[in-house]
Order: structure tokens, then sequence, then C-alpha cells
């Protein structure tokens, strides 16, 4: 089996450990830390179950098997210590399927362990780990750190048990995660350009290079909602371009479309 099968397996398994160890409790604390990651829809926050969940968080393109930074600061938040050992784990074992592949099967992969066995399996039994940083200043009871948005690398430091962070600090945590994750941050743009395009979505969509498929599917799923329909496409265009994704580029395309009065809006003084 191909390096890349194996790890997306280990992967797929690192999840499902993950979601067994999960509470409600947990699961309730995670959805409503999740409130401000684009494109969640009202119907995404209410899934109960861990894998459902998580499933959107891949769609919106925060989670994905090289990219575990937004999922192990949503762990740290909600002071799960053993599901953040069991991403360690698997981020440990990713190395040795290179190994596997190409003939050494000396080493096997790391096999992430049943911390259950040594922790308990009730959400009071574990304490918090990680940081909630603020331009490198520590939040009550947790450690400082010296960088505030150093995650794309799937690290999060260890810190001290303290009590939860506020609300205010959960928020501008997940601001942080999303600009390191998706780049440049077009909520308010986005807003301008779906209250003002109406039917023209489509033809925005194939400037940004969506395909058919991908125009007709967010049609399906989304009928009888243009303002949805718009609005899914764009995210669909942040998610696939990421960084790429930038409010130049999308008032280029608002101009090969000829749509200068939504380029007048961008441009105006509405945003400076």
């Amino acid at each position: 089996m191909a390096l890349q099968s194996l790890q997306m397996l280990q992967y797929r398994k690192t999840l499902s450990d993950i979601g067994r160890k999960l509470t409600d409790t947990d699961m309730r604390s995670i959805r409503f830390i999740c409130k401000d990651v684009d494109g969640l829809t009202k119907r995404d926050l209410e899934l109960e179950e861990p894998l459902d969940f998580f499933e959107k968080l891949e769609e919106r393109g925060v989670l994905s098997d090289i990219d575990l930074g937004f999922l192990k600061v949503l762990l740290d938040m909600v002071h799960r210590k053993d599901c953040l050992k069991l991403l360690e784990s698997y981020q440990n074992g990713t190395g040795t399927y290179a190994k596997a592949a190409s003939g050494d099967h000396n080493r096997q992969p790391v096999q992430a362990m049943d911390h259950d066995r040594h922790h308990g399996t009730g959400h009071n039994a574990y304490h918090g780990v990680g940081p909630v940083e603020q331009d490198g200043a520590s939040c009550e009871g947790y450690q400082p750190v010296t960088r505030a948005r150093d995650f794309s690398d799937g690290h999060v430091p260890q810190a001290a048990a303290g009590p939860h962070p506020s609300l205010h600090q959960n928020r501008g945590m997940i601001q942080q995660v999303r600009e390191v994750s998706m780049g440049e941050d077009l909520s308010d743009v986005f807003e301008v350009v779906v209250e003002e395009i109406g039917r023209d979505w489509r033809q925005l969509a194939r400037k940004l290079h969506l395909t058919e498929t991908e125009i007709v599917r967010i049609s399906e799923d989304h009928m009888r909602d243009l303002r949805e329909q718009s609005m899914q496409s764009l995210l669909l265009w942040k998610k696939k371009m990421r960084s790429q994704a930038t409010k130049a580029a999308l008032v280029e395309a608002l101009k090969k479309c000829r749509m200068m009065y939504i380029v007048d809006m961008l441009e105006g003084s509405y945003f400076r």
C-alpha cells in the first residue's frame, strides 16, 4: 500500500480514537468555540457525533491529515491532554510509514496509546495543557509564549493547568488559527459580495476557477437560497486557494465579470 494511503488510514483511525474519547460535554464546548469558523452552518454546529463534526471541519479547510493545528487548539481548550497525545502519536508515526514503504520493515508504525487505562474516561479526569495566546502574552493561569500565531506546524506548547479561557480569548485564538490555516480574513468582503451579486454568482464562480461540477453541487445543496449558494461558492474558492484567496484576487475576478458596482463597494470608503 502506498505511503499516502497508509498515512490517511492512520489519520482516520486517530480521529476515530479521539471521537470515542470525547464526551458530550467536550463536544458542546467544541461546537461553541467553533461558532466563529467560516462556513460552519447552524446545522453543522448541532452535530453531536465527533466524526461528523470533524468531517465538517475538513470541508471548511481547517483540518486535514497534514494540518492538525486547529484540532490541537480545540482539544487543548477543552482540556483533553489524552487526545492531544493521540495526535502526537499519529504525527510521530507518520515518519515510519516512509521507511516501511521503502522496504525498511524493522520499524513498526507508532500506535496510539490507550490513555484511558491511565487517566480514566471522564472529563474531570483531565487537566488543561495548552496555551491561549494573545500577542505573546499568556492568559491567566497559562505560561507565556513568544509567538501568537505559530500553529502551522501543528505544535501546541505545554502549559500548566489553569482556569478555562474566556469567550473573548477563545475567539481570539480561533481567529489566529484561522489566519494561519486560511490566509486573509475575507468575512466582511464576502458579505458585501453575497449581498449584491444575486443570480450572477455562477459567473463569478467560473472566474474564480470553480468547476461546473462544483457549481452544480452548490446549487443542488442549497436550492432556493441564492445568498447561501453565493456564500458557499466563495468559501469553496477560499478553501481551495487558501492563502492565495485574497481581496485583490477577488476584485480582479469581479472586474473580469464587469461587476464594477461591487468592485466600487469593495474599494470604496466602506473598507477604509
